[in-house]
């Protein structure tokens, strides 16, 4: 996780949910879970109804969202 980048209230969510273990096999941890969940807790909060939804409001808020968030790998995909 980029310290720089946690600013505002996606700081939090990223300092609240960076050391929470990840469940999921090292194959699948291309995305930091961190980044997953705070994508997901904003999109959640804008009446997302399913990963789709969750994957489409990543690309388009990509720009902002790229300056709380490393998006290393760009914008989690609905079936990760």
């Amino acid at each position: 996780m980029d310290g720089n980048k946690s600013t505002g209230h996606i700081g939090h969510i990223i300092e609240n949910f960076s050391g929470v273990p990840d469940p999921r096999s090292k194959i699948n941890r291309k995305y930091p879970l961190y980044e997953i969940v705070a994508i997901t807790i904003l999109v959640v909060m804008s009446f997302a109804k399913g990963w789709e939804d969750i994957e489409r409001y990543g690309k388009a808020k990509r720009r902002w969202l790229s300056k709380h968030l490393e998006l290393k790998y760009g914008i989690p995909k609905h079936d990760v």
